[in-house]
């Protein structure tokens, strides 16, 4: 059985402050652009690993 996906690239400049950047690849099953914009899905990634660094700081 065959799955579409979608697979967002992006570069992260200098995260961890020792001068490279890190190539993030997301893929999800939102194959519409019109649905969800590339920037929006880097966006929300980023956002959800923030919420996980948070609860596992708790």
């Amino acid at each position: 059985m065959a799955h579409l996906a979608r697979v967002v690239e992006y570069d992260v400049p200098d995260r961890v402050g020792n001068g490279t950047g890190e190539l993030i690849a997301l893929i999800t099953t939102i194959v519409d652009a019109n649905d969800v914009r590339a920037d929006e899905l880097a966006a929300a990634y980023n956002e959800r690993w923030e919420e996980e660094t948070a609860n596992d700081q708790l």
